[in-house]
């Protein structure tokens, strides 16, 4: 554009802006705004409101604000326009009311004064006749129409808290693998997410679940959908089923119960059920349904497979969903044949079932935290000799993942569950989403002692959790006391003149010359009972580790570990009474050892196989799986062994593996049921150390049953050969690649399924590496000089530098550790060797 251009381009622009002013200034002044505002409390100056579900109702009657009242009844709305309005009052277990009109002008304000006529709804007086009929109206019939109004008021305030998007939650979800006869969990993931808005859940629209149904079960998989607080009130759900009533007491308490089904007979899956309500305060408690046509394998029980959700109320605010499951079948084949060996077409059987779900914790509204029904951890802590109880100990709860992962345990100061027993000895644990913890103690006599005892695996299910009684060593020397099951089965450890008639151990780690002693390194032990698991502990500030044995033990297997370094194993004989020193060398660069973790499945079914017996050729050691089919092998010299796998009904197996210096090996086996010939199955992976205790493998196994995310291993990298990193990353969903210089250099990660606004500015994803945020997408400090292009990470690795790759397209689905610095674009971490 040249100057004279330019120029009149300003002019024309000039008078444009005038214009719009003048026009502006032409327009009348906008009409004040009409508010009405006012106090709820019961008639004859009875007592104020509080949370009354309080609507602004237009001449035809239909609310066009609504909100609870505030502790002091109070509430105020903006109405549209001039006109008459009245005001609806709504309270769980009373009756509605609403006022005669008000009059409103234009820019006028009211305040009125509602009161309320003391009405309560006594659903313990409804008469209930069960019948085989019922109504195509929840509306119809006056103890049915009562029940379904009680209901409706609570799935209202759900759907406008959803709409008015101000309450955030804390969001556990799970998936559990559940025994087709028991309903015991044999496996369970989980993941927490934070500022989770509402609905926790979302169900499909009405009108698709009606005609398409409630789930697409196929061959290959399942898809299961309940409905949430929309789908229960809309007029697609009332059209399609018949309602009646029940009554009955769940859980202690007398409930009224909603019932409905399918009106009339369908080829998709539909679903029956009960809205359960209170019947002292008309509460809605819950909704649970049943599946209708789906088709399920043989040995499958149809009452099992259904949904339920649980609802629960903030205080003096709206209901929400405080948690949720669907159970649904796993199928598999059962291949059989007859006496003259002719194959028969496989039968579908019941494999197990498989339940997800989650849970809300610490709501959040307006800046004010309120408790949302969460698990509790209970008990009591007592003197191992005496029996006396012990106050003033330290209870830390932590994922047990952690735990098994020998991460550190953090102070109660910084752990986000504990508690302190008070003079008898109590503690109380509470706000745990359901899970798997490991509980810590520490108590003054303990920290004087240097001693540190075993965490115990504590399981909290349906916010419950069996009450726990822990036993502390004493501070005189005894015999020790039955009581010391309660303690974890392998040795705990303490001094050894208190181990009484046990057999004590001195253990003493120094480097290889025998001169230095090593502060903090990690003893591993296995006692000659291989159901105790193996004991994990550092020594203190002099290199040292004092340990009692179990009564039982006669023999002890142990080794010491320095970051990736680790000793010879040392196999040492003991005896009751006895005290055995031994000293570890911890060999830098030389022999390490490495470590086993595997599964063992049935390769027909790929169900868990639990007790099959593991072991390597020339060793002693023999494990056991656990219920989950799942093992661990520590302490392995480095080299190939032959590995033996062996389980009464299941055809042996043997196989080679490799262990190597300083790393885990992930072996999946698949074990062939015996009589049938089927090939047995091995997978091994090799996973680095650092990234299994950064949390790597769990974050990629959650994505791989949501799709939270995208995964590259070391595996990936060097078969792609990228010659930057980033043109690699951007092949994931989700990401697009730009602003790359002429030799590839400066390139940005940018997700595409996010903008930052009403700009067209592109959306660039933070980048982290080794846990730490080097590019901040949404901070232009983070760039370079003005004549220089934008920070990139090939700036910072190159790709045979890294070991893994982790890519997050949005900030849904992004795990704790990368989420804040604005990631609303999403994230990228990368993990170097």
């Amino acid at each position: 554009m040249d100057q004279v251009t330019a120029a009149r381009f300003r002019r024309i622009q000039a008078c444009a802006s005038l214009v719009a002013v003048v026009a502006l200034l032409a327009l009348p002044p906008p009409a004040a705004a009409q508010r009405i505002s006012g106090t709820v409390r019961e008639v004859d100056g009875g007592r104020l409101i509080s949370g009354g579900f309080v609507s602004l109702l237009d001449p035809a009657g239909e609310a066009v604000q609504a909100d609870f009242t505030a502790a002091d009844g109070v509430f105020s709305f903006a109405a549209p326009g001039p006109g008459e309005y009245r005001i609806r009052v709504q309270r769980i277990g009373y009756a509605n009311w609403v006022t005669e009109p008000h009059a409103l002008a234009a820019g006028q304000s009211l305040a009125i004064t509602v009161e309320v006529p003391r009405q309560p709804v006594r659903l313990g007086d409804l008469r209930v006749e069960v019948t085989g009929s019922c109504l195509d109206d929840p509306r119809q019939g006056e103890a049915l129409a009562t029940v379904w109004e009680e209901a409706r008021k609570a799935l209202e305030t759900a759907v406008w808290a959803e709409d008015r998007g101000e309450v955030t939650f804390t969001l556990t979800e799970y998936a559990r693998t559940l025994d087709p006869r028991s309903l015991t969990t044999l496996e369970a993931e989980s993941r927490t997410r934070r500022n989770v808005r509402l609905p926790p859940f979302r169900s499909l629209p009405a009108s698709r679940l009606m005609t398409r149904g409630y789930a697409v079960v196929d061959r290959d998989s399942s898809v299961f959908y309940a409905p949430d607080a929309t789908v229960l009130l809309s007029e697609e759900f009332r059209d399609t089923h018949c309602f009646g009533l029940r009554r009955d007491e769940v859980e202690g308490e007398a409930r009224l119960g909603l019932t409905f089904r399918p009106q009339r007979r369908s080829d998709v899956v539909q679903i029956e059920g009960t809205l359960w309500l209170d019947e002292a305060s008309a509460a809605l408690r819950e909704v649970r349904l049943q599946y209708r046509n789906v088709p399920l394998p043989r040995e499958a029980d149809r009452r099992r497979v259904g949904a339920n959700l649980v609802f629960d109320r903030l205080p003096d605010g709206p209901f929400y969903v405080r948690d949720w499951w669907i159970r649904f079948p796993i199928a598999g084949e059962l291949f059989r044949r007859t006496v003259a060996g002719l194959s028969l077409p496989p039968q579908t059987v019941l494999v197990a079932y498989r339940q997800t779900g989650g849970r809300v914790a610490d709501a959040l509204v307006g800046g004010r935290s309120f408790g949302t029904g969460e698990g509790v951890v209970a008990g009591i802590l007592r003197d191992s000799v005496s029996g006396e109880p012990l106050g003033g100990a330290d209870i830390v709860l932590r994922e047990w993942d952690d735990a098994a992962v020998f991460l550190p345990r953090p102070a109660a100061a910084e752990a986000r569950f504990s508690a302190l027993t008070d003079e008898a000895g109590a503690f109380r644990v509470a706000g745990l989403p359901d899970g798997v913890y490991a509980l810590g103690v520490d108590h003054p006599r303990l920290r004087t002692a240097g001693i540190r005892v075993n965490e115990r695996r504590v399981v909290v299910e349906d916010r419950t959790s069996p009450p726990v009684e822990l036993w502390l060593p004493s501070a005189e020397p005894a015999e020790p006391s039955e009581s010391d099951a309660a303690l974890d089965p392998a040795a705990t450890p303490f001094a050894g003149e208190e181990c009484g008639e046990r057999a004590s151990l001195a253990v003493t780690v120094r480097d290889e010359s025998g001169l230095v002693v090593m502060p903090n390194a990690t003893v591993v032990l296995r006692w000659s009972d291989a159901v105790r698991r193996p004991l994990r502990e550092d020594a203190d500030a002099d290199g040292r580790l004092f340990l009692c044995a179990p009564r039982d033990a006669r023999q002890a297997t142990l080794w010491a570990e320095f970051g990736e370094d680790s000793s010879e194993e040392a196999v040492v004989a003991i005896e009751p009474g006895q005290a055995r020193e031994v000293e570890l060398r911890l060999l830098f660069g030389e022999t390490r050892t490495g470590r086993l973790v595997g599964q063992v499945r049935d390769a027909r079914t790929r169900q868990p196989v639990a007790a099959a017996e593991i072991s390597l050729t020339g060793r002693a050691e023999v494990v056991q799986s656990n219920r989950s089919g799942r093992f661990v092998l520590s302490g392995l010299p480095v080299g190939a062994h032959e590995l033996s796998v062996r389980h009464l009904g299941y055809a042996p197996l043997s196989h080679s593996v490799a262990v190597e210096r300083g790393l885990t090996t992930d072996v999946e086996i698949g074990l062939s049921p015996d009589p049938l010939e089927l090939e047995p199955l091995v997978a091994t992976v090799i996973r680095p150390r650092h990234l299994e205790t950064r949390g790597f493998y769990e974050r990629k196994q959650w994505a791989e049953l949501n799709g939270a995310g995208t995964f590259f291993t070391v595996e990936d990298i060097e078969r792609r050969s990228p010659a930057r990193i980033t043109h690699m990353i951007a092949e994931a969903p989700g990401v697009r690649l730009a602003d790359c210089g002429i030799r590839g250099l400066g390139c940005q990660l940018y997700g595409t399924r996010i903008s930052t606004g009403f700009s067209d500015r592109p959306c660039k994803m933070n980048v982290f590496l080794d846990g730490s945020l080097v590019i901040q997408g949404s901070d232009d400090r983070w760039r370079s000089g003005s004549g220089d292009p934008p920070e990139s990470i090939n700036d910072y690795v190159l790709p045979s530098e890294i070991a893994a790759v982790e890519v997050y397209r949005g900030a849904a689905g992004l795990p704790a550790e990368f989420s804040g610095y604005d990631a609303r674009c999403g994230a990228v971490a990368i993990w170097t060797k």
